[in-house]
């Protein structure tokens, strides 16, 4: 089971990473061709700043989350870990998994709240020429932040059992740490 749940987790982050990507360089080539075409024609492209708050910045912001706390790289403060026994730390860990599940989690409760209202009202925002439906956009948050909550929910059962967890450039649980 946890062989499966790793390469589940590892496909999802991929995923992630790669459609977040993706918008990253859709939106510079959006946001160029709409500079290009500003210059060259003295007229800009239609919902360029829509299309870049509401889908490529929120794909950029939110769906790379599950990586960052995959390997480790969201920001942390270790004043004390280096003073701390190794049980201290995983007891620490523990609880700061738990602590961030449920942040996320009930994000994700709230967001997902939200992106069902969007979706049933079929939300839209008015551009100078046409309707951009952006109730989609309502979508990533929800996706994000429960993934990432649950992918936390697996770190502190992992550490509460006893299982070894390398998530980035953490030591395994157990493993000396000021080694």
């Amino acid at each position: 089971m946890r062989t499966y749940l790793d390469r589940l987790f590892n496909a999802l982050d991929g995923l992630l990473v790669f459609v977040a990507s993706v918008a990253m360089v859709l939106m510079a080539l959006h946001v160029a061709t709409d500079i290009l075409s500003r210059l060259v024609l003295s007229e800009s492209l239609d919902a360029t700043t829509e299309i870049v708050s509401h889908y490529y910045m929120v794909s950029i912001g939110f769906l790379p989350l599950l990586h960052l706390r995959r390997k480790d790289l969201m920001i942390k403060v270790e004043i004390l870990s280096g003073l701390m026994s190794a049980r201290s730390i995983r007891v620490s860990d523990i609880a700061t998994d738990l602590l961030l599940a449920s942040w996320f989690l009930v994000w994700a409760w709230y967001t997902a709240e939200h992106a069902i209202h969007k979706t049933q009202i079929g939300e839209f925002v008015d551009t100078t020429v046409d309707m951009l439906v952006i109730w989609p956009s309502r979508w990533l948050l929800p996706v994000g932040m429960t993934l990432v909550g649950i992918y936390c929910l697996l770190m502190a059962w992992r550490r509460l059992v006893g299982h070894a967890v390398t998530d980035g450039t953490r030591k395994a649980v157990g493993e000396d740490v000021t080694a």
